[in-house]
């Protein structure tokens, strides 16, 4: 056999694969199960192909539904309606099905009312049911109340901010606005400078006046490597080639921050 026979032997061997809007043996033929020539009923699927010269589709039909086009219920578990409460049967066999419930009820046959499945309580409440499932109690978290714990308790009516502390009402709890010389949630402890101490980086803090407070920084000294950097100028558009060596003394300062000074300035 010559190449080229052998080459046309392997192109008749090749079945072609074809996208889903075309079929025939070199897909040339418009899908008919997308042309309205046959449609699949009760959620068949639908083949469609071309053979002996002619376009053609077949269905393949869900459990309980038989013939060309699916159109004829086959006898089945679901027709007795087993799912109650509003609940859809699902085939898995002819004989064997399972019920999915509607939201609030459970159970093989969707007969128990599960009323906290509708989630009834807010902000974090706990449902809980009560009178054999026909109704439920919520059991609120800190800050809220009511039957479905919508209502927003108001702390500020119990006067909880000591020593003159003003109080402001949030979702859920409240904030006391303290006066100088007093922290804490509710105004109850008095206010120690440095106690935490606010400074950073090591520093230390130390009570000056009344409710203020300094922070005394550590002193690191560094020795700054020789560093050669080319900077380009835009606007005198050429290269200044800089070279500098300098020992540094570094100095935190302030809170978190710190300084740089020359040896020569100290």
């Amino acid at each position: 056999m010559s190449p080229k026979s052998l080459i046309s032997f392997h192109w008749l061997a090749i079945k072609l694969r074809c996208s889903s809007k075309y079929v025939g043996d070199y897909c040339e033929y418009p899908n008919p199960c997308l042309t309205g020539l046959g449609r699949c009923q009760n959620g068949g699927t639908c083949q469609g192909s071309y053979r002996n010269d002619r376009l053609s589709i077949s269905c393949i039909c869900p459990i309980g539904f038989s013939e060309s086009l699916c159109e004829i219920p086959v006898k089945n578990a679901c027709d007795s309606s087993p799912c109650k409460n509003g609940g859809t049967c699902n085939l898995n066999t002819l004989e064997e099905y399972t019920c999915a419930c509607v939201n609030g009820y459970t159970g093989e046959h969707c007969e128990t009312q599960n009323i906290c499945a509708t989630s009834p309580c807010r902000n974090g409440g706990t449902c809980t049911s009560v009178s054999g499932g026909t109704s439920f109690k919520c059991i609120c978290p800190k800050g809220f109340k009511g039957h479905t714990c919508v209502d927003d308790v108001e702390e500020c009516k119990l006067n909880p901010c000591k020593h003159g502390g003003t109080c402001l009402n949030t979702h859920g709890s409240y904030q006391c606005m303290c006066p100088g010389g007093y922290t804490g949630k509710n105004c109850e402890s008095k206010y120690v400078p440095c106690s935490p101490s606010p400074c950073q980086n090591g520093g230390t803090c130390r009570p000056s006046t009344g409710l203020t407070y300094e922070c005394k920084c550590r002193e690191v000294v560094i020795t700054e490597v020789l560093a050669d950097a080319v900077v380009q100028s835009k606007c005198l558009n050429k290269n200044v080639h800089a070279r500098k060596t300098q020992r540094i003394n570094a100095k935190y300062s302030g809170e978190g921050y710190f300084k740089v000074i020359p040896m020569s300035s100290l």
